[in-house]
This record gives structure tokens, sequence and C-alpha cells, in this order.
């Protein structure tokens, strides 16, 4: 990946995970750090560090986001040795406790989208499509619409369930086969599970506690139990939380201990005047 595609998916990306963690895009800010090799009199690699930071400012430009820190190192180089061209951004922003996301799946039965962000024809996201779809989910955070989410990295959308699934021990079934883009890394796209199934989404699985047939025609799957598990129990549920059999036996009631026989009053002792 040439400088300045890496620091337009870096921009994107931090973006994306702090939206999922309940952050608004709208109002954040950025700090980016660079790694390049030294310079020297060299041009051209003077150009990878001018076209690292052409990257990442028209990425700011488009989202309406400005960097106010940052910390560079052109000095990555050790004899023959060069670091690669980097460019990192962190994304921050204020928010409110309350609206703050996880990424692990919390109920079993919910449904599961990925709200996708396209490529270009420059193998880059879609920088306006990933404004507005960004902007769409933090106003489902707001809504309470949203139990989990997660930014889709480098591992691409299966890595992103694979991560979700851990923490609550809630797996996901898949609605259909894997496409071939599933583990390919798409920035911008977050994988959310929602408190209500949505009528037109990209799905890729839900949960459920209860195993449910099989579909007759495609379209958002449920969370179903895994093959070990009993029809009584929940989906994926871990094994402190299983119900404990009740007692074959039940024990009789106690009878009632006999009475001690009543003691005859002792005689009053006599009283001194």
């Amino acid at each position: 990946m040439v400088p300045g595609h890496g620091a337009v998916c870096a921009v994107v990306e931090s973006l994306a995970r702090l939206t999922a963690a309940g952050g608004n895009p709208a109002r954040a800010r950025l700090t980016l750090q660079e790694y390049f090799e030294k310079l020297g009199q060299d041009s051209s690699r003077w150009g990878k560090p001018l076209v690292a930071l052409l990257g990442a400012l028209d990425a700011q430009l488009e989202f309406g986001t400005a960097a106010i820190g940052g910390k560079d190192s052109m000095s990555g180089s050790f004899k023959d040795l060069d670091v690669p061209p980097t460019l990192v951004s962190f994304a921050i922003v204020p928010g409110k406790a309350s609206q703050v996301v996880s990424a692990e799946f919390k109920q079993a039965g919910s449904t599961v989208v990925v709200v996708d962000v396209p490529r270009t024809s420059a193998l880059l996201p879609d920088l306006k499509i990933a404004r507005e779809r960004l902007a769409a989910i933090h106003a489902l955070v707001v809504a309470g619409k949203v139990r989990a989410a997660a930014a889709v990295r480098q591992g691409g959308i299966g890595h992103a369930l694979v991560r979700m699934s851990f923490g609550n021990r809630l797996g996901v079934t898949l609605s259909a086969a894997p496409t071939a883009d599933f583990l390919i890394p798409a920035y911008g796209s977050v994988v959310l599970e929602v408190a209500w199934p949505p009528t037109s989404a990209r799905s890729r699985t839900a949960c459920s506690a209860r195993p449910t047939p099989k579909p007759r025609s495609p379209g958002p799957a449920r969370l179903s139990p895994s093959p070990s598990s009993s029809p009584r129990t929940k989906a994926c549920s871990s094994p402190s939380s299983r119900p404990r059999p009740a007692s074959r036996r039940a024990r009789p009631p106690r009878s009632a201990s006999p009475s001690a026989p009543a003691s005859s009053p002792r005689p009053a002792s006599p009283s001194r005047a």
C-alpha cells in the first residue's frame, strides 16, 4: 500500500472505530504520527511523507475533521535498513458514558448487520459514503438501537465477527456462504448488533435462544445453539448459567418433635418478713 492510500485508510479506520465505540464522528479530532526513513538529499524519499500527508488531508477535508496534534519521526533508518513509510491516525471525541458501545455480542436473538463502505476505482474507501454512513450509525447509537459494534479492520468482516463472539460466549450463524471479500480489509465498514430486525440491510447473521428451522428464502438468520447444546438450554450459554436439574426424590417433611412433659411447678420458698 502506497503512503497516500495508507494515510486515507488510517483516517477512515480511526473514525470508524470511534463511531463503533459510540463517539460522534462529526465532532472528532485527530492526532497523526508519521514514521519515515531518513530523507537526506533523496527526492524520492521526500515524496513519501508528502504523499502521506496529502492523503490524510484529503480524508480530513471530506469528514471535516482537523488534526490538532501529532508526532513525526524522520530518522527511521539504521545502516541499510529503513522503516516502512507509515502514518498512524488517532481519533478522539468527548461523549456521554451512557452512549459508549462495546464490541462483544450482548443478547441471543439479535440481528447482526454489516454497514458496508464501498471502494472506489482506486481501491480507496468512498469518503462521502463513509461520512454519511458513520453519521447514520451514530444516530442509531444515540437512539439506543445498537447493542454492539465493531469496525472492520485488516481481517475483514470474518475477523470482526470472531472478535465480537468473544467475551459473552455468543456465536453467530451466517445467513449465506461467505463471499470472496469475507476476509478482505474493508476500512470504514462497521458490524452492528442491532436491537430490532432491519427491513433492508446487508445482514450476515443473527442469534437466537432456540433452534430455528432452515430458512426457505435467503435473509437474516438467527443465532442458533451449537449442536452439542440441549434444546432446553439457551444458545451459547456459559456452563455456569445452565439450569440445574431438580432432584428426583423429594425429602419427606420432618415430623414435629414430641413435646417434653410439663414439669410440675416448684413450691415457692417462704419469704422473710
